[in-house]
C-alpha cells in the first residue's frame, strides 16, 4: 500500500538531510560577495525547519540560528522585498529585527529550493530601513540565491556518494 507523504513532511525531510551536510565555506562566501556587492549591512544563507532557520551561510553577522520568520516571508516562493521590517507588524517583533538577536532594518530574501522543496533563504540585509531596492540588488539576490542552491545540490551529491563509497567498502571487508 502507497502512503502519500504530506508535503510538510517530505520538506521536513530534506531540511534534515541538508543540516547533515552544511554549512560551507562556499555558502560564506556567496554571502561576503551580495553583502559587499549591495552595499548591505550584513548577509545570510539558511535552513529552515518548522521552528527555526539555521545560517548555514552568513557575513556582517555571528548569529548562528533565530526563530523562524512568519508574516510576509512564509511559504512564499518568490523574491520578497521588505523595506521596512521594524514598521511592518508581520517582522517588527521578531529577534533579527528588534535587536535581540540582530538589527535588521530592510531586507531582500529569497527562497531557496532543493528537490521541489522550498528549504531556506538567502538574502541581503541592512541594518536600517531602506527607501527603494535596486533592480540591480534584486537581481543580485536572485542569482547568489541560484548559485547557493547549486552549492546545496553538489553539497548532497558528494554526501550521497560519500555514504555509497563508505557501504561499498564495508560490502567488501564484510
Amino acid at each position: 500500500m502507497n502512503i502519500a507523504i504530506p508535503s510538510h513532511l517530505r520538506r521536513l525531510r530534506v531540511v534534515h538531510r541538508l543540516q547533515t551536510v552544511l554549512p560551507g565555506a562556499v555558502l560564506d562566501a556567496l554571502c561576503e560577495i551580495g553583502m559587499r556587492a549591495a552595499g548591505a549591512d550584513l548577509a545570510l544563507c539558511t535552513v529552515v525547519d518548522d521552528r527555526q532557520h539555521r545560517i548555514v551561510g552568513r557575513a556582517g553577522t555571528d548569529v548562528t540560528v533565530f526563530p523562524r520568520i512568519g508574516g510576509p516571508v512564509a511559504g512564499r516562493r518568490d523574491l520578497m522585498l521588505l523595506p521596512d521590517m521594524a514598521g511592518d507588524v508581520a517582522t517588527a517583533a521578531h529577534p533579527m529585527v528588534d535587536g535581540r538577536l540582530e538589527r535588521m532594518g530592510a531586507a531582500i530574501l529569497s527562497p531557496l529550493h532543493h528537490d521541489g522543496e522550498m528549504v531556506g533563504m538567502f538574502g541581503i540585509a541592512w541594518r536600517g530601513p531602506v527607501a527603494a531596492f535596486t533592480d540591480r540588488q534584486r537581481d543580485l539576490v536572485r542569482r547568489l540565491a541560484g548559485l547557493g542552491e547549486a552549492q546545496i545540490r553538489t553539497e548532497m551529491t558528494l554526501a550521497r556518494l560519500a555514504q555509497d563509497a563508505f557501504r561499498h567498502l564495508d560490502g567488501m571487508r564484510g
